[in-house]
């Protein structure tokens, strides 16, 4: 049973109908660019980043604990997601022989300032992790994250703001035995 609503219902001005309902909001080429970045970033970081730059302890109690195994599974999801771009590309290119859409949404300032505003506050993390701890400072970028991203719940942001850094904290620091910076919380924590 096919529920799909006429264009008419479902036609906002300046936006196309295809993309309210979900199909890609890129252009296939586009699409198929990133999604063979993502996929040689992947490849890279499994066959040389990985290898070279984390050391692996002689004897290791459970894969799990392995410094090696969560950047492997982050890289292997990495292009398991770069593949899945790919595909998806294929196929709208084939869909969009068919359809005349234009298929890209514009860039505007806002959009523009708020990516510059997420990766300058990467760069601030980075820099008062050591003072702050992993901890707060964690808590902190995904309060602004979430800000930037436009969430307006405040509860469920709060909450995965302040649980989510503390719950990484006591997996690595207790279980997988992994130092963290504390930075002013050294005494408590």
């Amino acid at each position: 049973m096919n529920l799909e609503l006429p264009k008419a219902v479902v036609s906002v001005p300046g936006r196309s109908a295809d993309r309210l309902q979900g199909t890609s909001p890129m252009k296939p080429k586009s699409d198929l660019v990133v999604g063979l970045t993502v996929v040689a970033l992947a490849i890279t970081g499994l066959a040389w980043l990985i290898p070279a730059g984390i050391t692996l302890p002689g004897s290791e109690r459970s894969v799990l604990l392995s410094p090696a195994f969560w950047p492997k599974v982050l890289f292997w999801l990495l292009l398991a997601m770069g593949l899945t771009i790919i595909l998806g590309a294929l196929r709208s290119g084939r869909a969009a022989k068919s359809q005349n859409t234009d298929g890209l949404l514009p860039l505007t300032r806002i959009s523009l300032l708020k990516g510059l505003v997420f990766i300058g506050g990467l760069f601030v993390y980075y820099w008062v992790i050591h003072w702050i701890g992993i901890v707060l400072a964690s808590t902190l970028m995904l309060i602004g994250a979430m800000c930037l991203g436009g969430q307006k719940q405040w509860l469920p942001m709060l909450l995965t703001a302040v649980l989510l850094p503390l719950a990484a904290y006591l997996f690595f620091v207790h279980v997988a035995k992994i130092p963290m910076p504390l930075g002013i919380f050294e005494q408590w924590l």
